[in-house]
């Protein structure tokens, strides 16, 4: 699990509020004592994989209102029950490669990111 937990370690580093391993036992609760009951605001699913469970898993830790980006791949179709994200109002938003904002595509704005040094890739 040294991945799992470097991968945690930059999380942290990089801004967020909380880093929680997926694997835990105890996971929802201490989702719910980092959130004071609410859920997470917003959860990376940076996982995939062959099954939908950590997808269901970031639905269930989500609170109402809150949005899941979905960053892993997913090899084989997902079956997952949207009626739980319809009735929490949540926004999954699926990450792409492939876009652009304000006409430049998305691999120029990250070169000139790094290029300008605004963007320091030494942690990762």
């Amino acid at each position: 699990m040294a991945d799992a937990l470097e991968q945690m370690i930059l999380a942290m580093s990089l801004g967020a509020d909380e880093a929680l391993p997926s694997e835990a036992d105890d996971l929802a609760e201490r989702v719910e004592a980092a959130t004071d009951g609410r859920g997470a605001d917003l959860t990376l699913e940076g996982v995939g994989g062959y099954a939908g469970t950590t997808l269901d898993q970031a639905i269930r830790l989500t609170r109402t209102q809150g949005r899941i980006v979905v960053l892993g791949g997913f090899l084989e179709p997902v079956t997952i029950d949207l009626l739980a994200p319809l009735q929490k109002e949540q926004s999954i938003i699926f990450s792409s490669c492939n876009s652009l904002l304000d006409g430049k595509h998305d691999y120029e704005i990250a070169i000139d990111q790094l290029a300008s040094g605004r963007v320091v890739l030494d942690p990762w």
